[in-house]
């Protein structure tokens, strides 16, 4: 089984939501279209029924640069595309903030389950990865059969980053090994 592991030198980010422009033709007026916007199905019915034209709106600029720095890494690591059914590791170390940094108390790392800040779920930042890596590490990422994600925030000096592990698996599931509850723990 071939694997390769590489991390991320740069800040994670998640993959935004999907959000649409629609055009209405009588009045020119632009209507956002978002996951959280107010009245978001009121105004994408009203654009389908009066047959405007709905535009996908592009994802931020921090996100695309991100979806970079991952292509980038890939293409450093200088190895060939994946094939076959995968196993996919990431560890995301997010940046850690102004509130929990301290002069003399040790700042070890810890699990980033903050509710309401910054950082976003973690099934977020894992399309983020997948979808950067398809068709440069991988032909489709439907190939991933086995993902394995988490998420924490930086100890001490430590940088963001994500560091990122390709496997391939066997044809057949029974010949892989079953991940032990010891093999779940994260290594720090």
């Amino acid at each position: 089984m071939r694997s390769l592991d590489f991390v991320v030198v740069a800040q994670p980010k998640p993959q935004p939501r999907p959000q649409l422009r629609v055009v209405l033709p009588a009045s020119g007026v632009i209507e956002e279209i978002g996951y959280r916007c107010r009245g978001s199905w009121q105004a994408f019915r009203r654009a389908m029924i009066s047959k405007t034209k709905v535009h996908p709106r592009p994802y931020p600029d921090a996100f695309n640069e991100w979806q970079v720095a991952v292509k980038s890494a890939w293409i450093m690591a200088r190895t060939n595309p994946f094939s076959g059914p995968l196993r996919v590791d990431i560890d995301f170390v997010l940046p850690r903030p102004e509130s929990k940094c301290w002069k003399r108390k040790p700042m070890p790392r810890e699990w980033d389950c903050r509710k309401g800040q910054p950082g976003g779920d973690v099934d977020n930042f894992a399309k983020g990865v997948l979808d950067a890596l398809n068709e440069h590490a991988f032909a489709d990422d439907s190939s991933v059969c086995r993902l394995n994600v988490s998420k924490v925030v930086a100890g001490g000096s430590e940088q963001a980053h994500a560091r990122i592990t390709i496997t391939e698996l066997s044809d057949t599931p029974d010949d892989d090994q079953r991940v032990d509850a010891e093999q779940m723990e994260m290594p720090f």
